[in-house]
């Protein structure tokens, strides 16, 4: 039962109901006992999340999502790195890396599908994912992720440490890089 219930059956305003719970001076005890009572039968418990504020929350991250055209900074995106085997043959080690990704607190997805690695580049592009690491036979021989990212398209092979710790110190600034153009 909500407020407005109990001040429909009460017979009173529903903001009359909101002073009697929170204990408000300026009404006459007999609408008082009456508003108070329906509380009690109805076990009425006040919700502390107002609607303004749920309104304001909302618009915030309208604005946020508008300001940043869905491509998020690699702190604030809620997947920062999508994983991307060359094929199959390659999923054990794409798992591995997605377990020490996971386990050094970064939010990241395994791609599973038997696409093409184009195709899979191009899907996660789209979605805005922040680095996307490419794995392979040579990769997995190495030792090492082939990092793309939003920003600068191909940056190379590293070990999967040397990027951990780079993400991390990226997420950690709170950095906003920039997309380069390039000539």
């Amino acid at each position: 039962m909500t407020i407005y219930d109990i001040a429909k059956e009460a017979g009173v305003s529903a903001s009359t109901v909101s002073r009697v719970i929170n204990g408000k001076p300026g009404i006459k005890e007999a609408t008082r006992r009456r508003v108070q009572k329906l509380l009690d039968e109805n076990e009425y418990i006040p919700n502390a999340a107002a609607r303004g504020l749920v309104k304001q929350a909302s618009r915030f991250i309208g604005i946020l999502i508008e300001h940043f055209a869905g491509a998020f900074p690699t702190w604030l995106a809620p997947v920062q790195v999508k994983v991307l085997p060359i094929s199959d043959k390659f999923m054990d080690y794409a798992k591995q890396v997605t377990e020490k990704l996971e386990e050094a607190g970064i939010r990241t997805e395994l791609d599973m599908r038997s696409e093409k690695i184009g195709y899979k580049i191009r899907e996660a592009q789209m979605q805005k994912i922040p680095y996307m690491l490419v794995v392979g036979q040579k990769e997995e021989e190495e030792g090492l992720v082939a990092v793309r990212s939003r920003f600068l398209g191909d940056e190379g092979q590293k070990t999967l440490e040397e990027f951990i710790v780079a993400i991390k110190d990226e997420i950690a600034k709170k950095e906003i890089r920039e997309v380069q153009i390039k000539k």
